[in-house]
């Protein structure tokens, strides 16, 4: 694994000296990074305010700029380190709204409208809103798409004034797709793919040493029936219900969506499919990993691939977050599979980091700059 400096304009600057480092990478999320480096090398005195990082293995894993330093010194040695934290580019998502006209911001239009694939929705949405259509002043500098291939299933959003992050989330989910923003030479390229089904290619069991200590959770539905609201008041409001039959834990929970900006019965559809989807019956893993022969996280699979984890109670379900460490004895890795992402088993320094990552997230969205 390699780690590369770079600067605001995105050229590299040569190798970061680190001796630790560990990431908390999240399906369709802003990942987290924490890179411990030795202070005492030349290398690092190149480093300057506003730089970030390009994690490499097997191609570029993530990338990102630095959001906090933390200096230490050994107050017997005259050994120094620092402590650098930072977000992936997926954060430029997370720090923006959706405005109905990027151009005019404060303008009394409509919201943000568009239908149809689903790649090709967020194509839309992602290029207008931060992307190369943007105006300068929401631009995120080097920011470019993939060609539209038109991917995924056909989805309906509105939306004014809403996290950018999870108009886009909600997307994916509703699409089947998954995303990323990752840096390509002097660019961010924002990435779309279908993830793959190798329930069958990528087995992971304690027989196989694939899996060492794990802990999986089975979990009763927890919404069996949905109702979306949208536009209209009282008895005009056009509304949307559907129900699935609660099975053999036979626990019912209905909940109400609040679609106030939507007019298109697709949405208001689209909404509640999405919700009686999370909300079914669960099973959950999550456990350390162990590579083995084409079964290596980041290269073999990667985050939205279905594959299964053999156990008391097997699990066919997505990889939803990868909790990867490297130090000087090489990489470990701990993964969570399962319907939605859940990050209460992330052992005690990752989660740390987690709750760094939070705390920055927080500001973002209390803020909502760019």
């Amino acid at each position: 694994m390699r780690i590369l400096m770079r600067d605001p304009t995105l050229q590299t600057r040569g190798p970061l000296p680190y001796t630790e480092a560990r990431v908390v990478m999240r399906c369709n999320g802003v990942h987290a990074w924490e890179v411990t480096v030795n202070a005492n090398s030349r290398q690092w005195e190149r480093w300057r305010d506003g730089w970030g990082i390009v994690l490499i293995e097997d191609g570029v894993l993530l990338s990102g700029p630095a959001h906090e330093i933390t200096y230490h010194a050994d107050g017997r040695s005259k050994s120094r380190t620092v402590t650098l934290r930072g977000l992936s580019e997926m954060r430029h998502l997370e720090g923006s709204l959706v405005i109905p006209d990027p151009q005019s911001p404060t303008g009394q239009g409509a919201a943000w409208t568009a239908n149809g694939p689903a790649e090709t929705v967020l194509h839309r949405l992602v290029r207008e809103q931060i992307g190369p259509d943007a105006p300068d002043f929401y631009r995120v500098p080097g920011l470019v798409m993939e060609p539209d291939r038109g991917r995924g299933e056909p989805v309906s959003m509105s939306a004014r004034f809403t996290n950018l992050l999870d108009e886009v989330q909600e997307q994916l989910t509703a699409g089947g797709l998954v995303m990323d923003i990752v840096q390509d030479g002097r660019q961010l390229v924002t990435r779309f793919r279908a993830p793959k089904d190798l329930t069958r290619r990528v087995k992971l069991s304690r027989v196989n040493g694939g899996v060492g200590e794990y802990t999986l959770t089975r979990t009763a539905p927890t919404v069996t029936e949905a109702i979306a609201g949208g536009q209209g008041e009282g008895s005009a409001r056009v509304l949307y219900r559907q129900a699935v039959d609660p099975g053999p834990w036979g626990l019912r929970t209905t909940v109400f969506l609040d679609r106030g900006s939507s007019s298109r019965s697709e949405e208001l559809q689209q909404a509640v499919r999405t919700a009686l989807e999370e909300g079914q019956e669960t099973a959950s893993v999550t456990f350390e990993a162990r590579s083995l022969p084409h079964r290596r996280f980041g290269r073999d699979f990667h985050l939205g691939d279905r594959i299964t984890v053999d156990l008391d109670h097997p699990v066919t379900e997505p990889v939803q977050i990868a909790e990867l460490h490297w130090d000087h004895t090489g990489r470990t890795e701990k993964l969570q599979v399962g319907p939605v992402a859940d990050e209460t088993q992330l052992n005690q320094a990752s989660g740390r980091l987690v709750e760094w990552a939070r705390a920055a997230s927080k500001q973002l969205r209390e803020l909502q700059t760019r």
